[in-house]
């Protein structure tokens, strides 16, 4: 069931509850995926460079955003696996309420993320 953690991302959608294990070691503690969206907007995304987008549109807003950041803090088996079930590899991303509902989904990366996520934010 690992493969199945948002299989349809969409917005306004609640995402899907998946039991995964935390860390790069597989015997870490396992938890569930609605359990990452309990503080405020959390950003899903595969891409490193809209993790530090997430971070830095933050700071300058002020607005409290987390960062998951898909096979890093979320490991998951096969690249094939997490293109078809995730839908946020990429430039792609979504931003997740903490009633776990997808507020916001990027398809792809905008030339000035920043600019695309404070707007989401405002």
């Amino acid at each position: 069931m690992l493969g199945s953690v948002a299989r349809v991302i969409l917005f306004g959608c609640r995402t899907n509850e998946v039991r995964v294990r935390r860390g790069s070691d597989q015997r870490d503690q396992r938890f569930s995926t609605v359990d990452l969206f309990t503080e405020g907007l959390t950003l899903v995304s595969a891409n490193a460079r809209r993790i530090e987008v997430a971070r830095s549109v933050s700071q300058a807003t002020g607005i409290a955003i987390g960062a998951v950041h898909i096979g890093s803090d979320i490991p998951l088996p096969g690249r094939a696996q997490l293109r078809s079930d995730v839908r946020c590899v990429g430039g792609r991303a979504c931003l997740v309420r903490p009633d776990a509902i997808v507020a916001w989904r990027a398809p792809g990366m905008d030339t000035d993320p920043e600019r695309e996520l404070s707007r989401v934010l405002t």
